[in-house]
């Protein structure tokens, strides 16, 4: 068959990856692959071979939007499906896209199990009960789990050995990997100062409580400070703010739009068709920011936008991921991401492109040293000029080219930092030997002496990366 869609290379590896797991007797892999990476991409590729062989296939969403995103993309493979979602008349097509919150409310007429069940943002999987019980429902079925970040809300795991389904995790490509190859934009980030006393919130669920966080955000001295830096920074692009609360998304959307930026607020409490032609009307550029309240932090494809307004600080890794994934998308003249993070997200979880260690049992936790958290080394510097987020291992900004200064703290550890003196030589003769490399074959043999998992792999990425700069 002729598809409307092409698999990448990677994502041609991960449908390898993922068979050979079943081969080799696992029941449930669990793939994480970046937001923008095409996760639907290789699950619908997937459906249609086995529903070719005569499988009966399950999808899970929890969100009509994500429900009708996997729909387009099976028909892009020429997949015939039906669906199980309130609304919509029932089919027997042995590919079938479900609600989640429908099909539990359903589940007890469904008692033949399906051969494959895939589980798109699968971090959702012990996070939601209804999630649980159809899973558990269908307990011979395969399972595919899809994510960008493979955590729970708390950092704890989705292995079996933490109470889940997942048997096997699988890595496809990081974000430093599909920016280098082209794949995603690299995103610039800078963190504004904005007043907010974020120090004293406490946690609930695995993240902050929701009430604090609005009482500590939703205030106009904040909104301005929003405002004030995406004015300076980039005022003709299309933005997105992540927002506490309605109500904070919908104060937002007026600040920005009593000062010219076409504004709404869009979140879950809006009729369907609302939220539908609102998205219609950004993605067509009618609109330039767009205030969100839990909506565009999962699945939600919108390559067009350049700048994330992050004015909702999280305890959790795994939604900040989401969040800035939002906005690496690539899209025919954007060079460049934009992330404002007005919340000390960045100082708490990292950069987008910080390469991360996942493993079924979740995120390590740092054990504490005496009745204190022992502190961890400085990694990132802000410019106090005009607050771009980099390494420490530069002397300057980056983006506006100002020298850097040392806080009272790390003058206080320019000793210890001696260390990353002679990690910087390293990076420079890591690059030289790349530079010497000059086949995909001399690649590889670079990946296999550094001891990388998949030197094949790395080495096509740095292949890709150099033809491309070619043509440029």
């Amino acid at each position: 068959m002729d598809f409307q869609l092409k698999l990448y290379p990677y994502q041609e590896k991960a449908v390898l990856d993922i068979r050979a797991a079943y081969r080799q007797g696992y029941k449930a892999p669990l793939f994480v692959l970046p937001t923008g990476g095409g996760k639907t991409v290789i699950f619908s590729y997937i459906a249609y071979h086995a529903a070719a062989k005569g499988n009966r296939i399950l999808i899970l969403t929890h969100r009509q939007e994500l429900l009708d995103q996997s729909s387009d993309t099976l028909k892009k493979f020429g997949v015939p499906h039906g669906f199980i979602i309130a609304g919509r008349p029932a089919s027997d097509h042995p590919v079938q896209i479900a609600s989640v919150m429908t099909l539990v409310r359903r589940i007890e007429q469904y008692q033949q199990a399906p051969d494959l069940i895939i589980g798109d943002e699968f971090h959702r999987s012990l996070g939601q009960q209804s999630w649980a019980k159809v899973l558990r429902h269908f307990s011979g079925s395969r399972i595919l789990g899809m994510t960008a970040s493979p955590i729970r809300l708390d950092g704890s795991g989705l292995g079996v050995s933490c109470g889940g389904f997942n048997d096997i995790l699988l890595e496809g490509p990081n974000v430093q990997a599909l920016i280098d190859g082209g794949y995603l934009s690299r995103p610039d980030v800078y963190a504004p100062p904005v007043g907010a006393d974020l120090d004293n919130l406490h946690m609930q669920a695995g993240d902050y409580k929701r009430g604090e966080m609005d009482a500590a955000i939703n205030k106009p001295k904040i909104h301005g400070n929003a405002l004030e830096h995406f004015t300076r920074i980039c005022p003709s692009v299309q933005a997105i703010a992540f927002c506490v609360s309605v109500k904070h998304a919908e104060n937002l959307a007026e600040e920005f739009d009593s000062h010219g930026f076409h504004s709404k607020a869009i979140h879950g409490a809006l009729p369907k068709q609302d939220r539908d032609q609102m998205m219609t009307a950004f993605r067509n550029g009618h609109i330039q920011v767009l205030t969100s309240c839990d909506l565009i932090g999962e699945g939600i494809d919108v390559p067009a936008v350049t700048c994330g307004i992050m004015l909702r600080p999280t305890a959790s890794l795994g939604l900040w991921i989401q969040m800035t994934g939002r906005i690496l998308r690539p899209f025919p003249g954007k060079e460049r991401a934009i992330i404002l993070d007005h919340t000390n997200n960045v100082d708490r979880h990292g950069l987008p492109t910080e390469i991360r260690e996942w493993s079924l049992e979740g995120v390590k936790r740092r054990k504490k040293s005496g009745p204190k958290e022992e502190e961890q080394p400085i990694k990132y510097r802000t410019c106090h000029k005009c607050y771009a987020v980099y390494l420490v291992n530069r002397s300057a900004c980056p983006q506006c080219g100002t020298p850097m200064q040392l806080s009272a703290r790390e003058i206080a550890e320019v000793e210890g930092r001696l260390k990353k003196v002679e990690e910087g030589r390293q990076r420079t003769n890591r690059r030289r030997e790349e530079g010497m490399a000059k086949s995909m074959a001399e690649l590889i043999e670079v990946g296999k002496k550094r001891g990388y998992k998949n030197p094949r792999g790395w080495a096509w990425f740095k292949t890709q990366a150099r033809l491309r700069k070619q043509r440029n």
